[in-house]
């Protein structure tokens, strides 16, 4: 056997083969070039954070090849290269809301539990660290569900005993009296409320009352109605001479002359936080103190007030069941009274100088006008209070519980939740307050153009004591084109949610943002905190005056990579000063307190809220 000669190619073989692996190698790098341009062009086009997109990616590749899965997530979180984002998207989210600060009754309200000094003097909801507050151990429950019981556990209440009335409908006939004999103490009250505000409803009527003569009550969270022949039945709540100490608090009462009548025996009864249609709160101010009420007064002309109530029957109290023929009918000057329940209805506002109030509990629902939004706005000095609002869908994208046209309103302890908008104004609005409100989780339920909680094109914005997170759909918690944007003591947060900007303000105009508190969160998917002129294309500016002003805030970003605070464009004044900054962010301004995570500020673990500014 003899061997075989090598194998010798000659110079024309050789570069032949060399140009077939240089293409192959040109073919293969332009290979993984297309896919790496056809990936960032993915990752970019899906807004999301890089570590948030690399785990949606890996969890669809899992689902087809474990294996290569497997290997993608060693690669990218078990290394340390990215953070793993599952423990922020398993993260529960049940948060606190900060005290509600409004006035009058609302379901916002978290707390109405009685609170005394150590001295015995009931101490007002919003009173947080002015007194010392009396040591009180836990109340024993008592739950009822009729009148009957209601009845039986007043007469046979003790001190430290907490009467709960199930959600439903009370009526108390003409002449009962219900007798509350007992006394408790600073540290043992007795407290008759409702199980929740917006679903306990009690109807007096004519002379049918609670007689309070014992020590140390709290009656808080109860929807409390007059139904006598009269215009007005008298006070539901009598307080003989024996009494001390009473708190009435968060309630809303009407068709009631009075809501209370007597006085506390020392001089020391608190009414707090309460929503009174119509009549007087007492017959003198003697020896009660009154904080944070709502005293609506009746229009003078009787047509000019209408209660709506939400069906299928109509009680006797009641003016309609539709509230589209209320605002059709509606005048200028005229009062909407919403009844507890929910309503499938909408409608437009075409008067000036309207109020749409609402018992808590009354809620519209899956529904729009115009194919708009739940409640249209066509005129001046426009009130909505007490409402709750959600789940608006229309064809265009853009369906909101509040939808502007033009003119000016006030939107006052409102709850707007899941619309694919919360609050969105026309081209020629006027003066917008949102007040003591919560708007959240816009485009959620379904999908539109964007989530934006807030979102004004015209006028003056502003946005107070107030709380708008979780802007979903790449929307942001808050867009505001007006000329004046003023954001205060309010609390604007991403959460979990995959928003946008906390704050756009994209043309430019007067931005103040001061004692307030904004968090990005890690799924935000975009880097800027807070954008500023940001889509002024033209040498002239929409507006004359553009300045900014952002004090005394606590601002968090949670993003996994860096925040930018702000990103500005055409400012004539930037002031950044006199904030607290924690997390990583790319841009510094001096005059601040700078943390660079929420331990080292000693905010809670996420997703905590933040602590606010006292």
């Amino acid at each position: 056997m003899t061997d075989q000669p090598p194998l010798h190619l000659n110079k024309t073989m050789q570069k032949l083969l060399k140009i077939v692996l240089l293409y192959f190698a040109l073919v293969g790098a332009a290979l993984h070039f297309a896919i790496f341009a056809y990936g960032f062009h993915l990752y970019q086009q899906s807004g999301k954070p890089v570590n948030l997109f690399a785990h949606d990616l890996i969890v669809k590749v899992e689902k087809k090849a474990p294996a290569l899965g497997h290997f993608m997530r060693i690669g990218l979180f078990s290394s340390g290269l990215l953070a793993d984002p599952s423990i922020y998207l398993d993260a529960k989210l049940g948060f606190n809301l900060p005290r509600w600060n409004g006035i009058g009754a609302n379901q916002l309200r978290r707390d109405t539990t009685p609170r005394y000094t150590i001295d015995g003097e009931p101490i007002s909801l919003n009173q947080t660290t002015r007194f010392q507050i009396a040591p009180r151990p836990p109340l024993q429950q008592v739950t009822v569900n009729s009148t009957e019981a209601l009845q039986k556990a007043l007469s046979a209440a003790n001190p430290g005993q907490e009467i709960v009335l199930a959600p439903g409908t009370y009526l108390v006939p003409a002449g009962m009296r219900l007798g509350a004999e007992a006394s408790g103490t600073a540290n043992t009250p007795i407290v008759l409320r409702g199980k929740a505000i917006d679903r306990v409803i009690l109807k007096f009527q004519e002379g049918a009352g609670l007689d309070i003569s014992g020590e140390y009550w709290a009656i808080t969270d109860l929807v409390m109605r007059g139904i006598c022949q009269a215009n007005a039945c008298p006070a539901p709540i009598n307080v003989n001479h024996t009494a001390s100490a009473l708190q009435l608090r968060n309630l809303f009462a009407s068709g009631f002359s009075l809501l209370a009548s007597g006085n506390p025996a020392k001089g020391n009864g608190l009414i707090d936080g309460v929503t009174l249609v119509g009549g007087e709160l007492t017959e003198s101010r003697t020896g009660w103190r009154f904080a944070f009420n709502r005293h609506v007064l009746l229009p003078v002309l009787p047509d000019h007030f209408t209660r709506v109530c939400p069906g299928p029957d109509k009680p006797p109290e009641c003016d309609t069941l539709r509230l589209d023929q209320a605002l059709d009918n509606a005048q200028s000057g005229h009062l909407i009274l919403l009844s507890t329940g929910i309503y499938r209805q909408a409608g437009t506002i075409r008067v000036d100088d309207m109020t749409i109030l609402a018992e808590p509990g009354a809620h519209l629902t899956e529904t729009a006008a115009d194919g708009k939004g739940a409640l249209v706005l066509q005129g001046e000095n426009l009130l909505v209070e007490g409402l709750e609002c959600s789940r608006v869908v229309v064809s265009s994208g853009n369906g909101a519980c509040l939808r502007q046209d033009w003119g000016s309103f006030t939107l006052r302890g409102v709850h707007f939740h899941e619309s694919q908008m919360g609050v969105l104004t026309g081209h020629k609005g006027g003066k917008v307050v949102i007040e003591d409100s919560f708007i959240h989780d816009s485009g959620r339920y379904q999908p539109g153009n964007y989530g934006h909680n807030v979102y004004t094109n015209s006028g003056e914005l502003y946005f107070r004591r107030s709380w708008s997170l979780r802007a979903a759909n790449q929307g942001h918690e808050l867009k505001s084109r007006s000329r004046v944007t003023i954001i205060e003591n309010s609390l604007l947060a991403s959460i979990n949610s995959e928003d946008s900007r906390i704050v756009d303000i994209p043309e430019g105009g007067e931005l103040l943002i001061r004692d307030s508190l904004l968090g990005e969160g890690p799924f935000s998917s975009n880097w800027d905190i807070i954008g500023y002129g940001l889509e002024v294309n033209s040498a002239e500016l929409p507006h004359q005056t553009n300045r900014i002003l952002i004090t005394g805030n606590t601002i968090v970003s949670d993003r996994f990579g860096t925040a930018q605070l702000l990103t500005a464009k055409n400012a004539q004044k930037i002031i950044v000063a006199n904030n607290v900054i924690v997390g990583k962010t790319r841009d510094t301004w001096p005059g601040n307190s700078i943390f660079t995570n929420r331990e080292s500020a000693g905010l809670p673990a996420y997703p905590g809220l933040y602590i606010l500014p006292p």
